[in-house]
């Protein structure tokens, strides 16, 4: 925040140093885990040696292809290399990158300067003073990573657990859409239904790395990544805000979001939680989309109320036994608001769960199969409308800028309607954003033949969302 405790702005040096007192409270919170965390250290070198021998080095052609996967949009780094460098070497130097690649491999360490993170903090929408930390790692790490990506996802395709929905080949609208299904077939059904919806307060700056450890070793996570790639998530980290950067700050527990193997940390953390719980509970399953994890209860209100209870208790307590912190905003919703509240009256002395009407849920909006609420649909048409204000400004400048309709306006306006469905008001309210979208005067006058002459028949809001909505229902 750039507010002091008792109200006063504070100028930018102060205001830093506030931010790095309080992100180190929060990353070292596991100081008096370090002997055990060096124990498992060791454990781990020993396998990743052994491991690395049965791995072909690093060639310059793997340098070559996957170095033009790297994104051209990064920041630089503090070590002072940019992305277009790397994407831009001759094949000489990229033979020499292929070397230092595998001297870091056989060394089991990279050099200081790719290791320091550079965190940079940005601002949450008002009315929010908090702070999301963005890591900038170094794009030569970033290489070795996805070089060696395929170990990981050979490991996660084998280890993934039937309950995780952000498995390869999935996405959050066909998780959102099934959990939808559910709950509007067991209404149809006459039988009640319960949505428990957890959020987790800095989900990744709360993960234990003993427990990361400790359980990457017992699911069998390939060693010479997370040998490597342990040194980044551990590395200190320089805060960047406000112009300006403060001292490195020290890490005993977190992991940051800026790398290709985050991903996989966040299901090794909650794997065995989940696979307990969920054989403790075979009837109503915790479902897993990285950090958001739901529960949904179906069958007679009585008997459903009392394992929902039952079942949020258990589960609440295994996940503050790894350190993690359930956030306030955890939310209950059932086919009956009274079920929500009474659920959120038998759980305060154990956690904050706010009854609610409509939850968000990965993009959707999540009623217990009652009703369909239009709430955050008509909020991204809206804000669909505000863009193609912008887009109509651009337009002065280029005519190109009406693209802008198909690749960013459509996804924004009508993510969500194969579950929410998408109302004819709302379609011809599409279609006259379309309308100012092609940048043609007078286009209000004949919306059809101006959609259909600018973008195409198949852009036509009144074509393309049912089309859309077919696609994702039968994907």
């Amino acid at each position: 925040s750039r507010y002091s405790p008792d109200g006063r702005i504070l100028p930018p040096d102060d205001s830093l140093n506030l931010k790095t007192k309080e992100w180190g409270t929060r990353w070292q919170r596991d100081h008096d885990l370090i002997p055990q965390i060096i124990d498992q250290l060791h454990l781990l070198f020993t396998q990743a040696k052994q491991e690395l021998q049965q791995l072909d080095p690093i060639t310059a052609s793997q340098v070559d292809t996957h170095s033009k996967h790297l994104a051209n949009n990064r920041a630089k780094s503090t070590d002072g290399f940019s992305t277009p460098e790397v994407k831009q070497l001759p094949p000489p130097a990229q033979e020499d990158l292929a070397n230092l690649l595998n001297l870091f491999e056989r060394s089991l360490a990279f050099p200081l300067p790719l290791l320091l993170n550079l965190v940079a903090l940005l601002g949450k929408p008002p009315p929010s003073q908090e702070d999301r930390p963005i890591t900038i790692t170094s794009p030569i790490y970033s290489l070795w990573s996805k070089i060696r990506r395929h170990l990981v996802q050979d490991w996660a395709n084998s280890t993934a657990g039937w309950w995780d929905d952000a498995v390869k080949g999935s996405s959050s609208l066909q998780a959102g859409l099934l959990r939808r299904l559910g709950e509007e077939t067991a209404y149809l059904l006459d039988l009640s239904h319960i949505g428990l919806y957890w959020d987790m307060e800095k989900f990744y700056d709360n993960i234990s790395l003993l427990h990361l450890l400790q359980q990457a070793n017992n699911l069998s996570y390939p060693k010479l990544p997370l040998a490597l790639s342990f040194q980044l998530h551990v590395a200190p980290r320089i805060l960047a805000a406000q112009g300006g950067v403060s001292q490195p700050v020290i890490v005993y527990n977190s992991i940051i979001a800026g790398c290709t193997y985050s991903s996989e940390f966040t299901r090794i953390t909650l794997h065995h939680i989940l696979s307990c719980h969920n054989r403790q509970f075979p009837t109503a399953p915790t479902r897993q989309f990285f950090d958001d994890l739901s529960q949904a209860f179906t069958g007679l209100e009585h008997s459903i109320q009392q394992e929902a209870i039952l079942s949020a208790s258990t589960l609440v307590s295994k996940l503050r036994a790894i350190r993690l912190v359930i956030s306030k905003k955890s939310q209950v919703v059932a086919t009956h608001l009274s079920t929500a509240q009474n659920i959120s009256q038998k759980l305060k002395h154990k956690v904050t769960l706010k009854a609610a009407t409509t939850v968000r849920d990965l993009g959707l909006e999540a009623t217990a199969g009652a009703r369909r609420s239009t709430t955050i649909q008509t909020k991204r048409i809206d804000k669909a409308h505000g863009r193609t204000k912008r887009l109509q400004i651009l337009g002065k400048f280029s005519k190109k800028a009406s693209k802008l309709f198909a690749t960013n306006l459509v996804p924004v306006a009508t993510y969500g309607a194969s579950a929410q469905g998408f109302s004819p008001a709302q379609t011809n309210k599409l279609r006259k954003i379309a309308g100012a979208a092609a940048l043609i005067p007078g286009a209000a006058h004949d919306l059809t033949a101006t959609i259909h002459i600018t973008f195409g028949p198949a852009k036509d809001p009144a074509i393309s969302i049912p089309i859309q909505q077919l696609k994702d229902w039968l994907a």
